[in-house]
C-alpha cells in the first residue's frame, strides 16, 4: 500500500513538473519574440579574409503599395518626412528620379497646335516599386527595430496625393 501511494505521488509530481517546464518554455519564448519583420543580427561587423573589417548594414526599402503618379513637389515633402523620421535609425535615400511633364491641357487640344507648358513634374510609381532605402546603423537593438516598424505602418496609412 505504502509502495503503491509513493508510485502515485512521484508520478504526478513527474507529470507537474514537466508541465512546469513546458510553461516555463513557452515564457521564455514569449517574451524573446517582438512583432518585426527586420532580423536582429548581434554581430555588427565580421572579418574579411585581407584582416579588414567590414561593417554590415541592414536596409530597407519602402515601397509603393499601389501605383500612380505624384507630383514632383509631394514626393519632395514625402521625402522629407521618410528623412526626418529615420535620421536616427540610418541613412535616408530616395529611388524616384525620373519625371515626368504634365501638361494639363486636354489631348485634343493638343492635336496639331503644340503641347503647351507643362504646368508640373509628376513622378510615375509603379506598384511594388522600391521608392526610399534606408541603410539602417549596425548598432540598433531589436526595440528600436519595433520602432520602426511602427514608424513604417504609419508612413503607410497616409494617403499620398
Amino acid at each position: 500500500m505504502v509502495f503503491l501511494v509513493s508510485e502515485f505521488f512521484f508520478l504526478t509530481l513527474i507529470i507537474s513538473l514537466t508541465i512546469y517546464f513546458v510553461n516555463m518554455k513557452n515564457n521564455k519564448q514569449k517574451t524573446k519574440i517582438f512583432r518585426s519583420n527586420l532580423k536582429y543580427n548581434p554581430c555588427s561587423s565580421y572579418q574579411h579574409s585581407s584582416k579588414i573589417t567590414v561593417k554590415i548594414f541592414r536596409t530597407i526599402f519602402l515601397v509603393s503599395n499601389r501605383s500612380q503618379v505624384i507630383s514632383k513637389e509631394s514626393a519632395e515633402a514625402l521625402f522629407k518626412k521618410v528623412s526626418y523620421t529615420f535620421h536616427s535609425f540610418g541613412h535616408t535615400s530616395q529611388l524616384l528620379t525620373s519625371t515626368i511633364p504634365v501638361c494639363r491641357k486636354a489631348i485634343g487640344l493638343r492635336i496639331g497646335k503644340g503641347k503647351g507648358e507643362p504646368k508640373f513634374f509628376a513622378l510615375k510609381v509603379k506598384l511594388g516599386q522600391p521608392i526610399f532605402i534606408i541603410r539602417l546603423h549596425n548598432s540598433i537593438s531589436p526595440n528600436v527595430l519595433t520602432k520602426i516598424n511602427l514608424y513604417i505602418n504609419r508612413l503607410y496609412s497616409l494617403n499620398i496625393q
